[in-house]
């Protein structure tokens, strides 16, 4: 199927981005209408949810963390249960709450 072929196409590792991600989403929806019980058709959605699990994590460790939400907002969208989503959106709140802790050190005013 045309769709399938295009569909892993887009979800090349080196060339991952939203943008590819979304058109294979799109890929994947026109397949499972034609083919919803096919093998590679029911495999897409775990793959499409793996490339934003992978382009989320890269903007968590670059402290963009609405940014990294937002995109596992949308894999977790067509995946409900994947637990690599799930996990990093847990990731993602302790690493914001950990940077907006105080550091521990007080300041010194005046002296004292």
């Amino acid at each position: 199927n045309a769709y399938l072929r295009n569909a892993s196409d887009l979800l090349s590792p080196a060339r991952l981005s939203e943008q590819r991600l979304q058109a294979a989403t799109r890929m994947y929806k026109s397949a499972y209408a034609i083919a919803p019980r096919h093998r590679r058709v029911r495999r897409l959605p775990e793959k499409i949810a793996n490339g934003y699990e992978v382009l989320a994590d890269e903007l968590r460790l670059q402290k963009k963390w609405n940014e990294a939400n937002r995109l596992a907002g949308k894999g977790l969208s067509l995946m409900r249960d994947h637990r690599g989503l799930k996990t990093l959106l847990a990731k993602i709140e302790s690493d914001k709450a950990a940077t907006s802790q105080p550091s521990g050190r007080r300041r010194a005013f005046g002296g004292f």
